[in-house]
C-alpha cells in the first residue's frame, strides 16, 4: 500500500493480509500509522568518492494486537546533505532517494560534515493499523 506523507512524499506500507483487506478501503477511509522512519545505528567516514550504493540486510513482518509490524535493516554508502545536531537528525542523499535519519546518541553525529560520504546502517520500522470508521478493516 503506498500513503503519502504530510510533505506529499510516497511512503510504501507492507501490510500484513492478517491486519486487514487493504483491497477493501475506498477513498475517505482512515489509515492510521505510525512510524519511527529511520533510526541511524552507525555512521562512518567512506572513502568511496561520492558513489552511493545500498544493500538491504533483511525484512520481516508479522501481526500482533490488530497492527502489523515491518522492520527494514539498510547498509548504504551516501552523502550527509545536512546535519541538524539540535534535534540529533541528519539528512543523506543514497542511490534511490533521500532520507533523514534520527540518530540514536549524540555520538553518531560527531565529526561529520554537509557533503561527507559516509557509509551507514540503520532500521526503518513501521506500525501499521487499517481502520474504517474506527474499526479494523478485515
Amino acid at each position: 500500500m503506498t500513503l503519502l506523507e504530510d510533505n506529499g512524499e510516497p511512503v510504501d506500507v507492507v501490510v500484513d493480509p492478517s491486519i486487514g483487506d487493504v483491497r477493501k478501503l475506498r477513498l475517505g477511509d482512515t489509515v492510521a500509522v505510525t512510524f519511527n522512519r529511520a533510526l541511524l545505528l552507525r555512521a562512518d567516514k567512506s572513502n568511496s568518492s561520492g558513489i552511493r550504493e545500498r544493500v538491504d540486510k533483511g525484512f520481516t513482518t508479522g501481526a500482533s494486537l490488530g497492527a502489523s509490524l515491518a522492520l527494514h535493516r539498510v547498509e548504504a554508502v551516501v552523502t550527509v546533505v545536512q546535519i541538524d545536531r539540535g534535534k540529533r537528525q541528519l539528512t543523506l542523499r543514497g542511490p534511490t532517494r533521500t532520507v533523514v535519519l534520527q540518530a540514536s546518541s549524540d555520538g553518531l553525529l560527531d565529526g561529520l560534515e554537509a557533503g561527507d560520504s559516509v557509509h551507514v546502517d540503520y532500521v526503518e520500522a513501521t506500525a501499521v493499523q487499517i481502520t474504517r470508521d474506527g474499526a479494523p478493516v478485515r
